[in-house]
This record gives structure tokens, sequence and C-alpha cells, in this order.
């Protein structure tokens, strides 16, 4: 999936008042219902992200997740974690609107104490977790006890790999 990602704010906006936008050019594996507004936005702290482009309904649940993560403040687990970076919350929702399709099980969205997103799968003895880390660093983890499979790596771009990986945790 392709995207496109600028900032706007006019003279009148304070950076606490700056707007996130972001286009999404392509389907990804997205199939079934679609929201029929455009734009549709989510609030993140101060910011809010928006849609250009249709949504599909089976995402949304998982994007608002992403948004209220954006009200963590400095120190929110009491041992020095960092709130989310609004470009973890970005990279994070590109990553679920071209990796999630409508058949696929929704993840447990879960923030990092050094300001970045994790999605967490654990069905059928099986386990996959994604990592939007600082500098939209994207660390997989995957295991499957039953077929011994460990698997670790970042992804470079293709989602593909979690694809099929997501897969498997539904079959």
């Amino acid at each position: 999936m392709s995207t496109s990602v600028a900032s706007q704010a006019t003279g009148s906006e304070t950076s606490s008042d700056l707007v996130w936008y972001w286009t999404v050019l392509g389907p990804g594996r997205a199939s079934g219902a679609v929201s029929t507004g455009s734009p549709w936005g989510i609030p993140f702290g101060p910011h809010r992200l928006i849609f250009e482009e249709p949504i599909p309904e089976y995402a949304r649940s998982t994007l608002m997740e992403i948004g209220w993560l954006g009200e963590l403040e400095e120190d929110w687990d009491s041992y020095g974690a960092r709130p989310i970076e609004p470009r973890c919350a970005l990279t994070a929702a590109q990553l679920i609107l071209g990796l999630l399709g409508s058949d696929d099980p929704e993840p447990a969205v879960v923030p990092t104490t050094a300001g970045g997103i994790q999605f967490e799968w654990h069905r059928r003895g099986a386990s996959l977790e994604i990592e939007v880390a600082a500098l939209a660093r994207v660390n997989v983890f995957f295991e499957d006890h039953a077929l011994d499979d460990h698997q670790e790596f970042v992804l470079t771009g293709d989602p593909a790999p979690l694809v099929s990986l997501l897969e498997r945790l539904g079959q």
C-alpha cells in the first residue's frame, strides 16, 4: 500500500493544533464494507489523524485504539514511559490498513514505554507481535509452539511476510 504524509497548520494554529493528514492510495487487503463519509478522522492527543479515503469498517476500532494512545502523557506508567509519538501512530495506522482483511482477527493494541505501538495476536498456540518503534521501525516476532517455528525480523517495506503470518493465526 502506498501512502503520503503531510502536516498542515494555518497561521492561527499553534503546534498543539497541528493536524496530520495521510491519504491511502491503495486498497491493500481491504474488502467488505467501508465508511461512507470522507474524510474520517480520529483524535490523537493534541493532533487529529485524518483519513481522506474511505476506511474499512473492520479497521475502525483498531484505528480508534491507536487514537486513544495519543492521550498518554509523559510517565504514563509511573516508570518514565514516553508518550506515543505521532509518527509511530501514523505508521501503525498505515500498517493496519495495509495488513488487515475483513476476516482477520483484530489485534490487541498496546503502548510501548519507548513511545511506540505494538499489535499483538495470540491464537491457537501461536503469537504474532508487531512493534512500531521510534523512527517508524517495525519489529516482528512470531512464535508457533506446535510447529516449533520462531521468527524475528525487521519489516523493510513489503508487508507480505506479515500477511502470511497473520493467515497462519487464522487457520
